[in-house]
């Protein structure tokens, strides 16, 4: 593969675009690309973006899109290509598409969204400025490692490093429009349809122009264009108006008619020219990202709103199933594959998602009406929509619907998979899931034949004895797996036969049948539909069950039992045992043949060849319970996989995840599933205890190496006594001293120092402890959305907003109230079952979280839970997060008395205005939340297919670069900018894929010495990671923490603090500066500063960072002393020498307790207690000796030589210091610029 991959993604081609009256078009494509990509360029370019009907011609022949551009070269050598855009007559169709997109261009459509502002992105309010290029170095010169700001830089970075820690800015989740609308209208009149007389005339739509000028005109859409006519709102005629301009397009014919709307349309191209695109792209096969708290926008009244919407009927199924045919045995071949999977997929869950909504606000009529609500299926526009529930009763045994609910999640994700493997011959099914307002609703295309009966047939009634006409049989059965009709167990050759890639994948074993035999889990069903697919549903028993777990916690007549018993393992764990057992497998073939597999092989040397018996490491598709490897798998996640995850934070440079979904996608990518969440928390608890009991043992050694360091040090200073003493005596005597044993003993002292700088002490416990909080707050948040779905179920969607704010009211506002009460608007509407959310209590609240954490994961809640190990502001985002709720853009007072202070602020400021009218009281709340605070999203998951083309190009071109080989370094790029074209091929620039290619790249580039490269890519990551997966999302955080430390090595300190000053307000606002990590994060922006020179800034972040670190790993904490330690730095270098030596002093005794005397920085704080004590003895002396030059100038030079020390005798080992970097120099601290320090803000507070 990485050789057809280099072979075939080099080559670019000019492509050139003649145009009538208009400038040609020059663009650039590879040669792997279709016709296809060129009609997407078009459709973008603002100087044709309003050509939307038209051909393209080459060498007078016209080009259907999925001609590659490849094709028409007459020989390898051609560079470039020639074709013409002919415009061509509208139809029916293609002039509505026309309207539309001008609709779209002019600024009056939005993109279809099913969320209140979703994919807003701020990178944009940041102001960063145009990335830097990289100076050439002169020969000799040394690097710089940051520019001296200049002073409107120094002042500006003043004012950012004000804001950190600060609070986000009220409007941050909520999005303002980046153009205006250059028409005030632009729909159809409603003199449509056309009459029958004009048809022939060829009229093809009747138009409604609003323009800003504030005039209202119809247009005549016809074959040919379009022209303004003499129609008004009560009179027609279509024929053209006096003086009317004909224009092949409405664009054109709009610029001609209004002066305002080309100004507008300039200002718009202007202010977006400015930014990059990818901020407010249309996402291509993405879902936008819906942030949990905003201000709902004003909706604009426009008619076209409803008059665009696309109502095609599509076989969904059908499409895909094509596409899935198409032959993907080139590189070529497989790019548009995947493009078109990809891109039908996402529409079909678009359809999908709008579909069930429907479904849920009873717009769309059941299968069945009069089966039970919960159970009723629906079919429309060729998707099918049921509730997640187990309507049949196959799940009844496993625990119900709530077994049915984790096994869609299941089946979903094994569908992703089986599409990914993409065995030929066999058919997976479109599928979407949507939980909105705590319902479910699946979504899938169904298999051709399934709802389709064969004629009916004649019975002859037993009791009666009479001939009877019943239904048909289905025309698709099951022929593979378990068949629910017959409780038999099929088997199919063909079936089996084109399984064999997902069987080798995962591992399974044939089982005997029989008839036939098996690869997969029975349960997984085989269908040949009616088009002769061979389609496989109910795949949610891909993996192997979790049979230790299932042993363990699912008994049914249990009260406290697990709620299912369909507990499977997850794929990440699977590969993750396999992998494990075969290497060690590897290593105990490789001992018996007396091979070294550690040895490094020699030039030319083939590796030695070891062979494994794999079949000893296959599952046996049924019978989990009895086979030993399904069961060594199960025991793997707790053996294994926990204490791997642990591991990772047994070190304070590691940071812990930033909240519930962060620590989720973790475990889920080491293959741990959720359910091990109490398992997790129990071994936090135990790591926590035992890390205390080291940390408290390494105290008490450092108590007693402590002591040996002291008693050493006066023994040695005794020496030096005596050794000075003797060479004072040698000199009496004129003979020559030993100098050499002062030099041993300066000697002796170095190596008592662990010389080790990345070493530290022991802190795992407030790492663990930060980890337990997490844990705990998202045991809690899950807990909570098992709660509010419950009561959900039966509720209509219009009153569930008011069972989430009492829930959340009882839940978090029990400061504010203790006693509140439900708010719901015309209760006699309801029945009392459907009000029983109401008789919650705060009391009660707490009891059904504790119980639903012990049902659900496994664990009792410590005590103190609900105010110990999370905030309210934390859990009510954790909560919406995981409900899909969006809550009203306010201020929430979890407490009377911050809110009683915020209206006494409110009435204080109002006065200050000295309004003319007197403003009224303020009206006092009952509770926290109000329903009219609560908003739904749904959360959607869809099976939209990965692109395995754009991976391997990818990871062929890494290969090369991480090689020796610099000659091939080009070839790498070049195969890594291909594969970026191909993700944004096959996915759009705005996808969350897209997203991590642009984080991995930047690192890429940056490890490359790429660095403008690298900087750019980090900033598309933020901008896509804001607008797919959410504004404080911890991929955005992670996104924005590695764009603030590329900025700084481009050369933009301005830039780089900002980015960390939105990192510390969103830090203080959502997580309120507690997390464990925070201090890490950001220490990073003071060694900027100090390194631009500005140490006041640097001194004013390091005081916060040293509060924070107070407030999490307290005072008497090596990270504390580490903090003081820099600072006392800043206040030597400011020039504020006692307050210098008091937090150096302070520093060594936190260091010299928690990391002993004999660690590295505990010595420099040591050293800089030292010096800063000596050199305020010097400067002492110092201002002492001036007043006596001011007595005797007459004596001056003999002052200068006493002021000096000239002639006196100095200890060995001390040293005398003219300046505060003489210090830093000895100390081995950089100082500002390797030179000189400099004192630009030499301020103080």
């Amino acid at each position: 593969m990485a050789e057809e991959t280099t072979s075939a993604t080099l080559d670019t081609l000019s492509v050139k675009i003649a145009i009538k009256d208009t400038k040609p078009l020059e663009l650039t494509f590879f040669k792997t690309d279709s016709v296809n990509e060129v009609f997407q360029t078009i459709d973008v370019i603002p100087e044709v973006h309003h050509i939307t009907n038209y051909y393209l011609l080459y060498q007078s022949q016209v080009l259907q899109p999925t001609i590659l551009l490849a094709d028409l070269l007459s020989n390898v050598e051609q560079k470039s290509l020639q074709f013409e855009l002919k415009p061509k007559a509208y139809d029916g169709k293609s002039i509505l598409d026309h309207i539309n997109k001008i609709r779209d261009i002019v600024g009056l459509t939005q993109p279809e969204t099913f969320g209140l502002n979703s994919g807003v992105s701020k990178i944009n309010d940041l102001n960063l400025t145009k990335i830097k290029e990289e100076e050439p170095k002169k020969e000799g010169e040394e690097s710089k490692s940051l520019p001296d700001p200049s002073p409107e830089e120094a002042a500006e970075i003043s004012q950012v490093v004000g804001s950190f820690f600060g609070k986000l800015p009220t409007n941050y989740h909520s999005s303002a429009p980046l153009a205006q609308p250059a028409v005030r209208g632009l729909y159809l009149s409603s003199w449509n349809p056309v009459p029958f007389n004009f048809i022939p005339k060829g009229h093809l739509a009747y138009i409604i122009l609003q323009t800003l000028e504030g005039e209202t005109l119809h247009i005549t859409g016809s074959t040919a264009g379009f022209y303004i006519n003499k129609s008004s709102s009560n009179k027609f005629d279509p024929s053209a108006r006096e003086n009317s301009n004909h224009s092949s397009t409405l664009y054109e014919l709009i610029a001609k008619t209004s002066k305002n709307f080309t100004n507008q349309i300039k200002s718009n191209n202007e202010k977006l020219g400015k930014i990059d695109p990818i901020t407010f792209l249309r996402p291509q096969t993405a879902f936008l990202s819906n942030p949990w708290v905003t201000k709902a926008s004003n909706p604009i009244p426009d008619f076209g709103k409803t008059q665009f919407q696309d109502k095609t009927q599509r076989d969904f199924n059908d499409e895909y199933q094509s596409i899935r045919d198409l032959s993907n045995q080139n590189l070529s071949d497989r790019i548009i594959r995947e493009r078109l999977l990809t891109k039908t997929a996402f529409e079909f869950s678009e359809n999908a998602v709008r579909g069930a909504l429907d479904v849920l606000n009873g717009a769309i009529q059941p299968i069945e009406p009069t089966a039970d609500p919960s159970d009723q299926i629906y079919l429309h526009n060729g998707i099918f929509y049921s509730f997640g529930v187990d309507a049949s009763g196959f799940f009844e045994p496993k625990g119900g619907d709530h077994a049915a609910r984790a096994a869609y999640n299941q089946d979903l994700n094994a569908i992703k998979y089986w599409n990914t493997v993409d065995p030929k011959g066999i058919y997976t099914l479109l599928t979407t899931i949507v939980d909105y307002a705590g319902k479910r609703v699946v979504c899938q295309s169904p298999v051709p034949g399934l709802f389709t009966s064969a004629e009916p047939k004649e019975v002859k009634n037993e009791e009666t004895g009479e001939i009877e006409l019943v239904d048909g049989d289905a025309l698709t059965q099951v022929d593979y797996g378990y068949d629910d009709a017959t409780n038999t167990i099929k088997s199919n050759p063909d079936f089996v036969k084109d399984m064999e890639p997902i069987r080798k994948a995962l591992h399974y074993k044939k089982a005997k049948l029989e008839n036939g035999e098996v690869v997969t889990n029975s349960e997984i069903k085989g269908m040949i539909g009616t088009d002769r697919r061979k389609y496989v549903i109910d795949l949610f028993s891909t993996t192997p069950l979790d049979v230790e777990f299932k042993d363990e916690h699912f008994n049914l007549e249990k009260e406290n039992s697990y709620p299912h018993g369909q507990v499977v393992t997850r794929l990440e764990a699977v590969q993750e045992w396999w992998a494990h057992e075969a290497k060690n497998m590897i290593k105990e073939e490789a001992e018996k043949k007396g091979i070294d597999l550690s040895t490094p092989l020699k030039e030319g040397e083939e590796a030695p060849s070891v062979t494994i018996d794999d079949d000893k490491l296959l599952f046996t598709p049924n019978g989990p319970e009895t086979d030993a490897n399904v069961r060594a798998l199960s025991k793997f996640i707790k053996s294994d996989l926990i204490p791997k995850f642990l591991e990772q934070y047994d070190s304070i440079i590691n940071i812990i995840p930033a909240d519930g979904s962060h620590l989720s996608s973790t475990l889920h990518k080491l293959g741990i599933n959720l359910r091990y969440l109490g398992y997790l928390a129990q071994q936090v608890e135990s790591r926590i205890t035992s890390s205390e009991k080291e940390e408290q043992e390494l105290l008490e050694e450092n108590k007693k190496v402590n002591k040996a360091f002291d008693e050493k040090a006066q023994a040695k200073e005794k020496k030096i006594q005596e050794l000075i003493q003797a060479r004072a005596e040698a000199l009496k005597k004129g003979e020559e001293p030993a100098a050499d044993d002062l030099e041993k003993l300066q000697k002796e002292d170095e190596e008592d120092v662990d010389d080790d700088i990345d070493a530290k002490p022991v802190t795992k416990s407030v790492q663990f402890k930060g980890l337990y909080a997490i844990i705990i707050q998202e045991l809690i948040a899950r807990a909570a959305k098992h709660i509010l779905r419950d009561y959900s179920l039966t509720l209509p969607v219009s009153l569930i907003p008011s069972l989430v704010s009492h829930f959340h009211n009882c839940l978090l506002g029990e400061n504010f109230n203790d006693s509140p009460k439900a708010v719901v608007e015309n209760p006699e509407l309801y029945s009392e079952r459907e009000l029983s959310f109401t008789k919650l209590t705060p009391e009660s609240v707490k009891e059904l979280i504790v119980k639903n954490v012990k049902v659900w994961y496994r664990y009792d809640l410590p005590s103190g839970w609900n105010v110990k190990y999370t905030t309210p502001l934390q859990l009510q985002r954790e909560i919406a997060l995981k409900f899909g709720i969006q809550w009203q853009q306010r201020e929430y007072y979890f407490n009377k008395e911050s809110y009683e202070e915020a209206q006494k602020l409110s009435i204080k400021d109002k006065k200050s205005k000295k309004s003319k009218l007197a403003s009224p009281s303020p009206v006092g709340k009952s509770n926290v939340f109000d329903p009219e605070d609560v908003s739904f999203a749904p959360l959607i998951k869809n099976s939209v297919n990965r692109s395995t083309a754009a991976e391997q190009i990818f990871e062929a071109g890494r290969q090369i670069l991480q090689s020796t080989d610099e000659s091939k370094k080009e070839e790498g790029l070049a195969l890594i900018a291909e594969s970026l074209s191909v993700y944004e091929q096959v996915y759009g620039q705005v996808h969350p894929e897209v997203g991590r290619v642009y984080a991995t790249l930047s690192q890429l580039y940056q490890e490359l010495g790429l660095k403008r490269e690298a900087t750019l890519m980090a900033r598309r990551a933020v901008a896509v990671n804001e607008r797919t997966c959410g504004l404080d999302s911890h991929d955005t955080l992670i996104a924005l923490l590695n764009l603030a430390y590329l900025e700084v090595e481009s050369g933009s300190i301005v830039n780089s603090l900002k980015v960390y000053g939105l990192l510390t307000q969103i830090w203080a606002t959502i997580f309120d500066s507690k997390h464990v990590s925070i201090a890490t994060i950001i220490a990073n922006s003071t060694l900027y500063l100090q390194s631009a020179g500005l140490i006041h800034e640097s001194r004013k972040i390091l005081e916060k960072l040293i509060d924070l670190s107070v407030g999490i790993h307290g005072e008497e904490s090596y990270a504390t002393g580490f903090l003081k330690f820099r600072h006392a730095f800043v206040l030597a270098q400011e020039e504020r020498f006692d307050d210098a030596l008091k937090e150096a002093a302070t520093a060594h005794k936190i260091l010299r307790n928690t990391a002993s005397e004999k660690h590295y920085l505990t010595k420099q704080s040591r050293n800089l207690v030292s010096q800063l004590t000596r050199y305020k003895l010097i400067q002492t002396e110092n201002q002492r000796h001036e007043k006596q030059k001011l007595k005797a100038l007459a004596k001056d030079n003999q002052a200068k030589a006493k002021i000096n020390g000239k002639g006196t005798t100095k200890a060995a080992g001390t040293k005398n210091f003219e300046n505060i970097d003489d210090i830093l120099k000895f100390l081995g601290e950089p100082n500002s610029n390797g030179t000189k320090s400099k004192k630009k803000s030499n301020k103080k507070n």
